[in-house]
């Protein structure tokens, strides 16, 4: 059907509301648009000079850091200056552990404790040997508290990196290591803490070197005392190609990284591998870095740089805040425009309700349109187009409807969410639903084969829209609840930007009858030509040896009659008969196998209880004194078609009892249900066979022992294989061959768990 602007049941005046909000939807954007550009200019602005701002900052930020850090590198060289005047003599440090030297020692560590007890990031004050490297006193502060160091724990310190060097400075000279992780001995200390290793050596009176004095800081917490005045949101990198101290301003910590990069951004990292000599600042990355190198600060005989940094982020924060006053005066002017707008829009809609209600009523009341046609403006213009494309658009479904009920397969129009919008007359009857009562129902729920119907059917149009894949196969649910296949082909139209699915579904029933026919005649025709070769076989070599027999036979007949000796006649006649009779059973067996599966037995049809089936099977077997046959206790409680079962269970049975070879036995008949299937097992106790005739046993004329021991045409397990594989089921034996007896088994089905048919 056609379906205007205005939806069903929805008043007049939805069109000329519609129709407003789309022009004033059209100001906002423009005038929006206008507004973003103003303001997106006015923020490219303040950024610039946010960022120039804040380059100046840094670069002057960066000045003061140098003069702070200098300034407390130097408070560090007063008090070893301060130290090495006190420790000063007017000859060298008493030698031994005499009195002189205790009391040497103490007042060195007195004047130690005094001063790590004022400087709280100092983490030892010591005196070496400056020739041996050994300790001559030591104070630490440890979990806060200041000690001296007995002499039984005092080190050597000459194998340290920093002690060669120290030991060449000269007198009013100090030398300052990088940094390092303290440690005791060999043992790194725990919690670890890294040091900077401040040194100056102590000349006596007598202007000989009398020792070297070691203060180790604190590089976390020394650092973050300098910088404390530092402040706002940046990272400071002081750094060393040994070590790196990082400092946040924000919340006043640093740490120190030895011996491995810091954890800071990619842009910072190659900032710092640059190691630039004059003060620079950047834009790399998202960040805002600027990196200096400090001509007034050495560790170890190297420059110190330092990088300060700041995510831009931060920067467009606060050009932001500078942005939103902007942006708050072009909402305002936005707001004005609209009011205006809506206004306008107003008085021009007004002629078109008129048009929209026209329409409205002329679809309920299926008649045609009264339009203004004869006015001269705009809006007469409009409803005589309008009415020329409600004439086309009649004809054309008019003609779509003819087109596709026409259509002799069936065929559903559907939505790309597989619900049914239109269906030919074909496909109603197909399904046995009226075309009404289809539409709105979802295609997948009439799949039947399919669990996903949902997902598997949203993945064919998928495949359809792209053109890959369109024809399938299914099966449709029925209303009466029947099952039918089809070929179903899947194709994807468009109009107006909306994909719709054509579903044409052809009944493929007969088709899959005609296959599955061919098919079994083809099985048919294989088994047949299969029964032939064995017969070809047979009949060139096992029919050929009772006809040899008897032709001998008939030569030693005439031998006797020509020589009148009529003595052994009566025993040449009766092997004669013998085998006669023999051959005569191997035509009637393979008669009876061939006609396994082309006539059916008498008895095919006939139900009877275990009961009856083992009185048969016992009235047609012949078992001598001393072998009995059993049966399991609910055999007799089955029920099931007395053929061909008994023909299998007698010629099983038959050729246990025929072969045994002992004076006493048991053949036992036992079975197992197994859902819809039966398993039957036939088991004695006589000789066995050998695993390498397991399947040889089964063939035509088969027999491991000489006929004329084993009267027998060697059918009987052929015969009963057939049978078993005719129905499609498995047909074997057990045994190893060595005396102990053997089980053939064979599974049976229609017999269901509770024994009957």
């Amino acid at each position: 059907m056609i379906q205007f602007a205005a939806a069903e049941n929805q008043p007049a005046r939805a069109f000329r509301n519609a129709l407003k909000r789309r022009v004033m939807t059209i100001s906002a954007i423009v005038s929006g648009a206008c507004a973003l550009c103003i303001g997106m200019l006015g923020l490219l602005l303040v950024l610039r000079m946010e960022f120039s701002k804040q380059e100046a900052i840094f670069l002057d930020e960066l000045t003061s850091i140098e003069e702070t850090l200098s300034r407390g590198v130097r408070a560090v060289l007063s008090d070893l200056t301060f130290l090495g005047n006190v420790l000063k003599t007017s000859a060298d440090p008493p030698i031994g552990n005499g009195p002189d030297v205790a009391r040497w020692r103490r007042a060195a560590e007195h004047v130690f404790s005094a001063m790590l007890a004022e400087r709280s990031f100092y983490g030892s004050i010591r005196i070496l040997d400056p020739a041996t490297g050994n300790e001559l006193a030591r104070v630490e502060r440890r979990g806060g508290e200041v000690s001296s160091v007995s002499q039984d724990k005092y080190e050597n310190r000459i194998s340290d990196s920093w002690f060669a060097p120290s030991r060449q400075t000269g007198a009013g000279q100090f030398y300052i290591a990088t940094g390092t992780v303290s440690h005791s001995g060999n043992t790194i200390e725990e919690p670890r803490t890294a040091v900077l290793h401040y040194s100056a050596p102590i000349f006596g009176n007598s202007g000989l070197r009398t020792g070297m004095l070691v203060i180790d800081v604190n590089t976390d917490a020394y650092g973050a005392h300098m910088l404390r005045r530092h402040s706002g949101g940046y990272t400071l990198v002081s750094h060393d190609s040994e070590a790196s101290f990082v400092y946040d301003m924000k919340t006043g910590t640093g740490k120190t990284w030895i011996g491995e990069p810091p954890p800071l951004p990619d842009p910072v990292l190659g900032i710092l591998d640059a190691r630039q000599d004059h003060a620079s600042v950047q834009r790399v990355g998202g960040y805002l870095i600027a990196s200096r190198i400090l001509p007034s600060l050495r560790l170890s005989g190297e420059l110190v740089g330092t990088v300060l940094f700041v995510e831009t982020r931060h920067i467009l924060a606060n050009a932001m805040d500078a942005s939103l006053i902007l942006a708050l005066v072009l909402l305002g002017t936005n707001g004005i425009t609209m009011v205006l707008a809506k206004r306008s829009v107003t008085r021009i809609l007004r002629p078109f309700q008129s048009i929209d209600t026209e329409i409205e009523l002329a679809r309920k009341e299926a008649r045609g349109l009264a339009l203004p046609r004869q006015r001269r403006d705009e809006l007469g213009q409009v409803s005589r187009s309008l009415g020329r494309l409600v004439n086309d658009l009649v004809v054309r479904e008019n003609q779509a409807m003819t087109l596709f009920d026409g259509v002799s397969e069936s065929m559903l129009l559907c939505g790309p969410d597989g619900r049914i919008r239109a269906a030919n007359l074909p496909a109603s009857k197909l399904l046995g639903i009226g075309r009404d009562a289809l539409k709105g129902r979802v295609i997948s729920g009439f799949l039947a084969n399919l669990d996903h119907a949902d997902a598997w059917f949203q993945t064919l149009y998928r495949n359809s829209v792209s053109g890959v894949g369109q024809m399938h196969e299914a099966r449709l649910r029925c209303s009466d609840g029947s099952e039918v296949p089809v070929d179903m082909t899947l194709s994807t139209i468009t109009s107006n930007g909306e994909h719709a699915i054509v579903v044409l579904m052809r009944d493929v029933s007969a088709l899959h009858k005609e296959q599955q026919t061919r098919k079994e005649m083809i099985e048919a025709l294989e088994r047949s030509n299969r029964e032939l070769d064995d017969f070809a076989y047979v009949a060139s070599h096992d029919l050929k040896a009772p006809l040899r027999s008897i032709m001998q036979i008939t030569d030693w007949i005439s031998e006797d009659l020509e020589a009148g000796d009529t003595h052994e006649v009566k025993g040449h006649l009766t092997a004669l008969q013998g085998r006669a009779a023999r051959m005569s059973r191997l035509l009637e067996d393979l008669l009876e196998h061939a006609r396994i599966g082309r006539k059916p037995l008498d008895g095919a049809e006939r139900v009877v209880s275990g009961r009856t089936m083992r009185g048969a099977i016992e009235e047609m077997i012949h078992l001598r004194d001393g072998i009995s046959l059993t049966f399991d206790a609910g055999f007799d409680a089955l029920k099931m078609k007395q053929m061909p079962i008994q023909v299998v269970l007698t010629n099983i049975i038959g050729n246990a009892a025929k072969h045994h070879d002992k004076p006493q036995g048991t053949i036992h008949v036992g079975f197992r249900q197994t859902g819809r299937k039966t398993l039957f097992r036939v088991t004695d106790d006589g000789p066995g066979i050998k695993p390498e005739y397991h399947k040889r046993i089964f063939g035509m004329f088969q027999t491991l022992r000489p006929r004329d021991k084993i009267e027998g045409s060697g059918m009987g397990l052929c015969i009963a294989a057939k049978h078993v594989s005719f129905l499609q089921q498995e047909i074997g034996v057990d045994s190893t061959g060595d005396g102990t007896g053997c089980v053939f088994w064979f599974t049976w089905p229609d017999l269901e768990a509770d024994g009957h048919v």
